[in-house]
C-alpha cells in the first residue's frame, strides 16, 4: 500500500495580532483570510507538541498505583525564518516579543485537505543569527504556546 504521507513543502505559518472572538476552532476560522499575515521564507517550522502530566497515587490497601492524565502543555515551537526586517510577519513577531503580547497563529499544512492548526503564542526568543560568510541571515524564534491547539482546515 503506498504511503499517504506528504512533504512539509508548501506548509506555511501566518500570524495576526487580532484575537479571535472566542478561543475555539470556530473563533479562529472566523478570522478573515486577509487578517492573517504569512511568514515568508520559513526555513524550519519546528513542531507543536502536546504533553500531558501523569498524575499518580498509590493505594494503601491494594498496593496499586493509580494513574490519570492531568493538564496538557503544548510547549514551545522553535521556528527559523530568513531575516527580513521589512516583512510584515517579522514586524508582528518583533513587536510581540518587545511588548510581551500574544500573537494568534495559523499553521497551514501542505495536505490535500488544507489541514491547519490554530493557537495563541508568545514570542519568548527573538534572535538574529548572522553565521558564517556562506550562511543566510536567519531569525530564530521560540513561540510559547498558550492554551489549546485547535485542528481544523484553513481557507
Amino acid at each position: 500500500m503506498p504511503s499517504k504521507g506528504v512533504t512539509s513543502a508548501g506548509s506555511c505559518l501566518a500570524f495576526t495580532a487580532t484575537a479571535p472572538a472566542t478561543e475555539t476552532l470556530v473563533g479562529y476560522t472566523a478570522i478573515t483570510p486577509a487578517s492573517w499575515t504569512p511568514a515568508t521564507e520559513i526555513v524550519s517550522m519546528g513542531e507543536i507538541t502536546g504533553t500531558s502530566e501523569v498524575v499518580t497515587t498509590q493505594l494503601v490497601c491494594s498496593s496499586e498505583t493509580v494513574k490519570r492524565v492531568g493538564t496538557t502543555d503544548y510547549g514551545t515551537q522553535s521556528i527559523e525564518i530568513l531575516f527580513d526586517s521589512t516583512n510584515a510577519a517579522q514586524v508582528l513577531l518583533a513587536n510581540a516579543f518587545r511588548n510581551k503580547t500574544p500573537l494568534y497563529c495559523r499553521e497551514k499544512l501542505s495536505t490535500a485537505a488544507n489541514d491547519a492548526f490554530f493557537y495563541k503564542a508568545f514570542v519568548s526568543k527573538y534572535a538574529v543569527a548572522v553565521g558564517a560568510p556562506n550562511d543566510m541571515i536567519k531569525l530564530s524564534l521560540d513561540l510559547v504556546i498558550d492554551g489549546n491547539v485547535f485542528q481544523g482546515t484553513a481557507a
